[in-house]
């Protein structure tokens, strides 16, 4: 039994019935402050991670199915996203900003130069839509 899995257990008696059961879905471990307003948001959950990597949004929603998972905690390409909606479900969608290097919950690494990204966590938001506008390019002829 993981970890979070017996906390949920242990704590099942705030939720009236079964804990709801959270899927999060990303290689990155959820930081502690998402881990505090996921508490908040939804008291006495069960969080299952799903770090194993996935081919398609089929795949993902299959785990989240598999799970009985009641929300999904997702971080995917945004096409990947859209196909999740299409097939239904509605996932959480984790809002980070830039920052310093000081308040940083998160660095991303990137390149090969290395460079380094910092990054805090806001909120936790509801992705209902993913949209992308194109605008054609029209030759400048001279």
């Amino acid at each position: 039994m993981r970890s979070d899995e017996r906390v949920a257990r242990e704590r099942k008696d705030i939720y009236v019935g079964n804990p709801k059961r959270i899927l999060w879905m990303s290689r990155h471990v959820p930081l502690p402050s998402q881990r505090k307003e996921l508490e908040r948001l939804f008291p006495g959950h069960l969080l299952i991670t799903e770090s194993r990597p996935f081919s398609s949004a089929e795949q993902i929603v299959r785990r989240y199915r598999e799970n009985r998972g009641d929300e999904m905690v997702v971080v995917a390409p945004w096409s990947v996203v859209r196909q999740i909606i299409r097939l239904g479900i509605k996932p959480i969608y984790a809002e980070m900003r830039p920052c310093s290097k000081q308040e940083a919950e998160s660095v991303i690494v990137s390149g090969r130069s290395q460079r380094k990204r910092y990054y805090c966590f806001v909120k936790f938001n509801y992705c209902t839509d993913v949209a992308l506008k194109l605008e054609p390019i029209i030759p400048n002829i001279s």
